[in-house]
């Protein structure tokens, strides 16, 4: 098997081929306990669609051969591949051409209420830029917040570069 096959497997399927099911699926996503770690709740989900995985719990996410990386504790590509080959138990090589649903921005913005924009002030948002090393004062001349309703859900906030 070489990556290109590889990355044409279905993680979904590879995931259940390996005996972990699924807890949930929403909006396209399966989400899943992490099998990279012990958890109780489901913080690692999958787009079938794009072929990628993240997990909340750790950071990290990408397609399946760095799945396969974390799975069996190695860098080395032939090794992962091997392993894939393995535990896939030849599952059919093929990206299914899954329908995506279609979100647009409109179908959002239509249900949104109470929409406010406000200077940066939140302690979440400008920590966040400094952890990656943005400059607060260049942020609050160039960022401002976003607060807003979503579908009866708590406000949200939200950075608007403008």
């Amino acid at each position: 098997m070489n990556i290109s096959e590889a990355k044409k497997i279905s993680i979904v399927d590879y995931l259940e081929n390996m005996g972990y099911t699924h807890a949930k699926i929403r909006r396209g996503q399966y989400w899943y306990r992490s099998p990279l770690r012990e958890e109780k709740t489901p913080s690692f989900v999958v787009n079938n669609n794009l072929h990628e995985w993240y997990d909340f719990g750790i950071a990290e996410g990408g397609d399946l051969i760095e799945l396969g990386k974390r799975m069996y504790n190695t860098n080395d590509i032939h090794t992962v591949l091997t392993m894939i080959e393995r535990d896939s138990n030849g599952l059919v090589k093929e990206k299914k051409t899954e329908v995506r649903p279609s979100y647009t921005s409109v179908e959002v913005e239509d249900d949104m209420i109470d929409l406010r924009v406000m200077p940066l002030r939140n302690y979440a948002l400008t920590s966040y830029l400094q952890s990656r090393g943005v400059d607060i004062g260049i942020a609050t001349t160039f960022c401002k917040e976003i607060h807003y309703t979503l579908r009866n859900k708590k406000p949200v906030g939200g950075i608007n570069l403008s």
